[in-house]
């Protein structure tokens, strides 16, 4: 009967471990790493801020893509540069390195000056919505001046969330073993971004994050202050791309306040 009972629960332990290898664990309730392809089509939008800016990338530059998800821009610019990805989410960063083993990834947050070298890239990139998930602009900015070499470029996307249908970042071509089984809901009303996934009509994951409306100007006046200026701005129908020079490697220190409004 001991016998029995071991086999059985060794078969119970196989089958969760092909589950969740699968990317389709029904307990996973940290956050929805694996099932973001399921969840996100973002590729276009990536494809659409890499054609604006590719003029300003080359070959053998080293790009840092802040909050690079998972992986897929990195993927992307690593036709035009040599990009590394740096995620806060540990799930993500793992998912983004097994996907994409021949690229770098790095597991932290713009916050931490100590995770690169002083001067160590050409380019940094924020990606579609990301500044809008960053609450001290400054301190990105003084990070980011550390980071960059003297004329490296700080490329930065601002989505315009009058315009912006937070819906069209959902995967319209879910798989039908995700869609026979989850549902996923967002919503961005006011400031709040919300996340919902259902197994089986059970909430198992829920995700509320604050996204500030950062004023393009006083952005690009704080940015004169930590001694950027400002090469291009480039106006799609719903973000703005600023392509910002590192003037020299001298960090001054912060005066300006008041950078954001809550949306």
């Amino acid at each position: 009967m001991i016998i029995y009972i071991l086999i059985f629960l060794l078969i119970l332990y196989l089958l969760i471990s092909q589950c969740k290898k699968e990317g389709f664990s029904m307990n996973n309730t940290e956050d929805i790493s694996h099932l973001y392809d399921e969840i996100f089509h973002i590729i276009p939008f990536y494809e659409e801020l890499i054609f604006a800016i590719k003029e300003y990338l080359y070959p053998h530059s080293q790009t840092l893509c802040i909050n690079s998800k998972n992986g897929h821009i990195v993927k992307l610019l690593s036709s035009y540069s040599l990009t590394s990805g740096l995620e806060s989410c540990s799930n993500l960063k793992n998912c983004s390195q097994d996907k994409y083993n021949d690229l770098s990834f790095y597991k932290g947050s713009w916050s931490n000056r100590n995770l690169f070298l002083s001067e160590q890239f050409n380019h940094i990139i924020v990606p579609i919505n990301e500044i809008h998930t960053i609450d001290s602009i400054e301190l990105f900015l003084e990070n980011s001046n550390y980071w960059l070499k003297r004329n490296g470029r700080l490329i930065v996307s601002f989505t315009n969330f009058s315009t912006f249908d937070i819906k069209s970042l959902e995967n319209k071509n879910n798989s039908y073993a995700f869609n026979s089984q989850y549902k996923f809901h967002q919503n961005l009303e006011n400031n709040l971004y919300s996340q919902e996934l259902y197994f089986k009509n059970k909430k198992i994951y829920k995700k509320v994050q604050t996204l500030y409306n950062t004023n393009i100007n006083i952005f690009i006046k704080q940015c004169k202050l930590e001694q950027f200026k400002l090469i291009e701005k480039k106006e799609k129908e719903n973000y703005t791309i600023l392509i910002l020079e590192k003037m020299n490697s001298t960090n001054l220190p912060t005066v300006f306040t008041n950078h954001y409004k809550i949306i």
